[in-house]
């Protein structure tokens, strides 16, 4: 009984993702409401409205667009550099993945996903998993204590679908209609209807694979801490970093680790 009820629990549902999305949202999270009196009023959104991120995520013409910057922990021969273990995973309300992991419209990823897994294409998701600053895997900042975070449930990240694999299986079934005796097929031919036991097992033995059907995705300081990278590897003319991390005056590593890897990714 013990083991079908485990293959049959959500293991993000059991972490503190849910409650720490649930907490940032709270306090954050709030909708301009018009009174009659034509003055206005910040209202909280209720806690069981999804705010899709294809939706919720996208600004009227001519205001910022949102990326949330992430980390995508990739381990083994397919990591990006020695000692790095993450790589750059970004959500927006038009495209989510990385230069590694390839990039999908969200809309398309959105519609792939099995209903449980879609619950987590939010913008309060985003928000969360791109400040999960502890979780089972931490990217350039592993702290040696990683195991008993994913024991003990105390993680703040989660798994989210691999871009990659939802692009082979899309390109797969479209070979398949154009030929239908083409048995290149990739296998699984679907993405997961939960996060059971095995994505349990991942986090505990330190397994995740770059073309894994999810990725587990944590605070994007895990890849790099400002965001930096990211402005750069999109050609912004004038960068504004605000630099909030726990540096230890007069050095500046988080700039420092940030030059580095821009020089490295981005020449």
């Amino acid at each position: 009984f013990r083991r079908v009820l485990f293959r049959s629990v959500d293991i993000a549902s059991l972490s503190l993702n849910p409650f720490y999305r649930y907490r940032l949202g709270q306090t954050f999270a709030v909708r301009r409401v018009q009174l009659p009196s034509n003055r206005w009023r910040a209202e909280a959104y209720d806690r069981n409205e999804f705010t899709w991120l294809r939706e919720f995520g996208r600004v009227p013409a001519g205001g910022p667009k949102f990326v949330f910057a992430a980390a995508a922990t990739i381990t083994g021969t397919d990591k990006p550099a020695p000692g790095l273990n993450a790589v750059s995973f970004v959500l927006s309300h038009d495209y989510i993945g990385g230069p590694d992991l390839g990039w999908m419209k969200t809309l398309g990823l959105f519609r792939e996903a099995p209903p449980r897994i879609k619950r987590d294409l939010t913008v309060l998701t985003a928000v969360a998993v791109s400040g999960a600053a502890f979780a089972s895997a931490m990217g350039r900042h592993q702290k040696g204590f990683e195991k008993l975070l994913a024991i003990s449930g105390a993680r703040l990240g989660t798994w989210l679908p691999n871009p990659k694999f939802v692009a082979n299986l899309a390109g797969a079934e479209k070979n398949a209609c154009i030929d239908p005796k083409d048995n290149t097929r990739p296998w699984p031919k679907s993405l997961p209807y939960i996060r059971g036991a095995g994505y349990y097992y991942r986090e505990l033995l330190g397994f995740n694979y770059s073309d894994g059907r999810l990725v587990q995705v944590t605070d994007g300081g895990h890849y790099e801490n400002l965001g930096l990278v990211e402005a750069l590897r999109r050609r912004s003319r004038l960068i504004f970093c605000v630099d909030g991390g726990g540096d230890t005056p007069p050095l500046a590593s988080g700039l420092a680790d940030a030059l580095r890897l821009a020089e490295y990714e981005l020449g």
